[in-house]
Order: C-alpha cells, then sequence, then structure tokens
C-alpha cells in the first residue's frame, strides 16, 4: 500500500477511535462528527488508491458513488452524511443522542470494514 494510501487510511482509524472519547465524555455531536470523517477519509483512500486523487467533497454519497461501493454500503453513507453538516453549523444544529452517535460509529466501522478489504 502506497504511503499516502496508509496514512489516510490510518488517520481513518484514529478519527474512529477518538469517538469513543467523545463518547465517554458525552459529547454526542463530536462522536457524530467524527464518525462521517472517519468514513470520509476511508473512503476517500481507496479513491487515492484507484484514481492517485479525490474531489474536495464531504458527501459521502458522492464518495461511495466514486469507488463504486455496494448499495449495502451506499445506504450507510447516506445515513451517515447529515452528520457532517448538522454538527458544524448552529443554524442547522441537531441534538445528537448516545444512540445516535452509537449508531454512527457502528456504521462508520462497517464503512472502514468495506474499505479495508478493497484496499
Amino acid at each position: 500500500m502506497k504511503e499516502e494510501i496508509k496514512k489516510w487510511f490510518q488517520r481513518t482509524k484514529e478519527d474512529l477511535r477518538a469517538t469513543e472519547n467523545s463518547l465517554r465524555s458525552e459529547d454526542y455531536d463530536w462522536a457524530s462528527f467524527q464518525s462521517q470523517q472517519a468514513a470520509e477519509k476511508s473512503l476517500k483512500s481507496l479513491l487515492i488508491k484507484r484514481t492517485g486523487d479525490f474531489p474536495r467533497v464531504h458527501d459521502l454519497v458522492k464518495l461511495s458513488r466514486l469507488v463504486n461501493a455496494s448499495k449495502e454500503i451506499m445506504i450507510l453513507c447516506a445515513k451517515l452524511n447529515p452528520s457532517y453538516i448538522e454538527t458544524r453549523y448552529p443554524d442547522l444544529a441537531k441534538d445528537y443522542s448516545k444512540e445516535d452517535a452509537l449508531e454512527f460509529i457502528k456504521i462508520s466501522g462497517d464503512i472502514l470494514k468495506w474499505t479495508e478489504k478493497h484496499l
């Protein structure tokens, strides 16, 4: 695996690991955002492998299409996608619960596992 791909995928794992700290501190919005970031970086690492580059977007559905992900992965991406915007912009804010954060962490983990199989 090329060094750049390794770096991106390593950051993916770090983001997902960081969600546990956010859960412990009951910062569920941040855990949700970190889950989205882990999934995004995971898909971008696969794009780097396949094309040498990636678009500067945060839309997980678009990224999943670009890597020809399975329908199941695209559905997971669609569920996780809103947490990028809703956790960053106060006018669009949603209060995420512990259950939301746990669901997003699982979704992100599933996306990471799928990506790692294709790296």
